[in-house]
């Protein structure tokens, strides 16, 4: 409630991002990719709300920003982007301890 005084307060994320993607998976939020101004990122941060934590997890294995992120099937999907030079129609899956690719989509997009 946003008129209670709660002192409560979540753990800052660790960078400065845009461009990134979220997914719950696991009952964790994982914060994957996005831009830091200078590149493209391929890395995956998971959200404890449990413990209030962040935790750094396997990098996904492009580094892609403006990508779209989707879960099914208790896995997390990081679907086309860019990864700043070229857009890509790439597709990765997460299973909760690895990255792999998956089936690449017809042609690349950029959200």
């Amino acid at each position: 409630n946003p008129n209670e005084n709660n002192s409560s307060c979540r753990a800052a994320y660790s960078r400065l991002t845009y461009h990134s993607c979220a997914g719950y998976l696991f009952s964790y939020l994982y914060l994957s990719g996005g831009n830091d101004r200078a590149e493209c990122l391929d890395s995956v941060e998971t959200y404890d709300p449990d413990t209030n934590v962040w935790s750094n997890l396997p990098c996904m294995n492009y580094p892609r920003g403006r990508f779209e992120c989707a879960v099914l099937n208790d896995r997390l999907y990081a679907c086309g982007g860019s990864d700043g030079r070229r857009e890509l129609d790439t597709v990765e899956c997460f299973d909760g301890s690895k990255w792999e690719p998956s089936t690449r989509m017809p042609q690349s997009k950029v959200t």
